[in-house]
């Protein structure tokens, strides 16, 4: 009786502990990331020389050859923004408020993201 409980008891714990462990040469796999930033912003070249911050939303978009899903991300106030890719090819367009009531989106903005990077965009809405 002893013997049985000792084993069930040992099964139960590897059970419990295989799924988080790690091989100790290898270590965890790390995903191949990089960060983006910026600013989405509405600039118009008109007499009032408007070029401000909006918040709105970012939609990351993957390019070609790039298998990964489209990321959302929210422009806070000031239009600022982070996200975190993965590697390859991207263009980021932006929907907000102060632009067609968020109808339409604007200011596509292509660029390649390399593990590790730090890589700061500037979405723009161009307004007449």
């Amino acid at each position: 009786m002893k013997r049985t409980f000792v084993a069930i008891a040992m099964s139960c714990l590897l059970a419990l502990v295989a799924p988080g462990s790690t091989n100790a040469t290898t270590g965890p796999t790390k995903a191949r990331v990089g960060t983006v930033t910026g600013t989405f912003r509405m600039i118009s070249a008109a007499l009032t020389g408007m070029n401000r911050g909006v918040p709105g939303i970012i939609t990351f978009i993957p390019g070609k050859n790039n298998s990964h899903r489209s990321v959302k991300v929210t422009a806070h106030s000031s239009g600022g923004f982070t996200a975190r890719l993965s590697d390859g090819a991207w263009s980021a367009t932006g929907q907000t408020p102060f632009f067609n009531n968020s109808q339409s989106p604007c200011g596509e903005s292509a660029f390649v993201v390399k593990s590790g990077q730090r890589l700061r965009i500037s979405v723009q809405c161009l307004v007449p």
